[in-house]
């Protein structure tokens, strides 16, 4: 893991990453720009190149890469210095002029895609990959609100007539809208089947709450008139009634109406759920980004949304914590892969989805079987070399006992037996050395699967290579030992 800081300053870039002491990267949902804090050694005592020479008037800006990828580009905003000789700063990406900037707004007939065009042009923010939207919002009128706000607004509309997300964020210095179901990846947390302490997820908070659970939702018009009602009287009779009322906007059709009501019953009917996690740090989950998390403690295998992400480099240590939410409209897929919903009319995004997060239960279980593979090579292995110290001991004897015998005879057939158990030394010591390489190739395939390298996480399966490495040594030295009786 290679972790480079470049600094801007003058459009000339300096590398700072020998003075970098901590880093924090994160993010989080209802905030658009991603963060960047860096501690970094100010110690005039030492040198200039002991000392970013940093000011935020100036406007300096930051590049943070992990292994010669991108992960942030940004402003520096804050700074502030300590008697111990440090300097702490704290960049935004170009998502912090979202926030930044207020106008007043007013559209009619337009979809979320032309407004977050308008915006990007009028406030001069680069953009990137845009995602097309067909909705046209009726209209949408703000006065003295800021650039986010008022996509927030057109997010919600969007989502509340068509029942899609969308969310913003910024990548390489440019601004994104995406479609949030097309970025389902095959990323995996687990505990592991013994425990944190053999998964990539070492810690968990799951909770559940029924606090803003509805049975029941009516739209009424601006003159108290209802226009279209729901209810869900199986809930009912086990929470008892709780209704919401909502006034929608005047020129939507009743068709729009109806399948506004739809999404809104699906979010208001539901429980709360959430989950945070503490985790080996994995660069590609950040907020608004989805992940599919596996506790069977608690008989959680399934898909969240992450809301707010914290990702901390301590030295060579990178660990994230996590606040998740449950991915609800692909809540019947579970860690197998099993799906009851019929996606005869699913849109081809949602149909992607939640294909990715079948193959993310896919990739699970081949992980555990990967896993599987490792332990029962250690297990042989380990089989191998009792065999081995056996043999070696047998030939021990049989050698000992020709030193004694009486007769040539019976000297020769007391050495044969020697050699022959020196050679199933050998043999077994050979077996424990291919099951020690078999555990290797398969600790490989675990990692991969477990999207993280080799040398960032401790699981069941590095314990069964290492039982391994260990089992082939000693088969060897068995068999080394063995050598003096053939």
């Amino acid at each position: 893991m290679a972790l480079k800081f470049v600094l801007v300053k003058d459009e000339t870039g300096y590398d700072i990453s020998d003075i970098v002491q901590k880093v924090t990267w994160s993010g989080r949902k209802n905030s658009p720009a991603r963060s960047l804090q860096l501690t970094l050694l100010d110690d005039p005592t030492l040198g200039e190149n002991n000392r970013a020479g940093i000011d935020v008037y100036e406007g300096n800006h930051l590049i943070f890469t992990e292994d010669g990828e991108e992960l942030f580009r940004g402003i520096v905003m804050k700074q502030s210095r300590t008697q111990d000789r440090t300097l702490n700063i704290t960049a935004y990406d170009n998502a912090i002029y979202l926030s930044n900037n207020k106008d007043s707004f007013k559209y009619k007939k337009k979809t979320v895609t032309a407004i977050f065009l308008d915006v990007c042009k009028r406030f001069e923010i680069s953009r990137g990959e845009v995602a097309a939207v067909k909705y046209k919002i009726p209209a949408l009128v703000e006065v003295n609100t800021t650039i986010y706000d008022i996509l927030c607004a057109a997010l919600s509309q969007t989502y509340k007539a068509t029942g899609e997300r969308f969310y913003i964020l910024s990548k390489k210095g440019q601004l994104h809208l995406i479609r949030r179901k097309e970025q389902l990846t095959k990323l995996v947390l687990e505990t592991g089947e013994e425990g944190s302490q053999y998964g990539n997820l070492t810690q968990y908070t799951y909770s559940k709450d029924i606090s803003n659970t509805r049975t029941r939702l009516k739209l009424i018009s601006q003159k108290g008139k209802v226009i279209v009602q729901w209810s869900d009287k199986d809930l009912e009779k086990k929470i008892g009634m709780m209704q919401d009322v909502q006034v929608p906007d005047d020129s939507l059709k009743k068709k729009k109406l109806k399948t506004m009501i739809v999404t809104m019953a699906n979010e208001l009917k539901k429980p709360s759920e959430s989950l945070s996690v503490t985790a080996i740090g994995i660069s590609q989950i950040y907020s608004g980004m989805a992940v599919f998390i596996s506790i069977p403690e608690i008989g959680i295998g399934r898909t969240f949304y992450v809301d707010q992400d914290t990702h901390t480099w301590d030295g060579d240590y990178h660990q994230m914590k996590l606040t998740l939410n449950f991915a609800a409209e692909l809540e019947s897929i579970s860690e197998s892969g099993e799906t009851e919903i019929n996606s005869a009319d699913d849109s081809s995004a949602t149909a992607a989805a939640k294909q990715a997060v079948k193959d993310a239960a896919a990739a699970l279980k081949l992980k555990k079987a990967a896993e599987k593979k490792v332990i029962q090579a250690g297990s042989k292995a380990e089989k191998a070399a009792d065999k081995a110290d056996k043999a070696l001991a047998s030939a021990q004897k049989y050698a000992a006992n020709a030193a004694k015998a009486k007769s040539d005879s019976a000297k020769d057939k007391a050495l044969a037996n020697a050699s022959k158990q020196a050679k199933v030394a050998q043999t077994e010591a050979a077996k424990a050395n291919t099951e020690y390489e078999a555990s290797k190739v398969a600790l490989v395939e675990v990692k991969s699967l477990l999207n993280v390298s080799q040398s960032t996480i401790t699981t069941k399966a590095d314990f069964a290579v290492q039982q391994a490495e260990s089992s082939a040594r000693r088969a060897n030295e068995a068999a080394t030992a063995a050598e003096e009786y053939l």
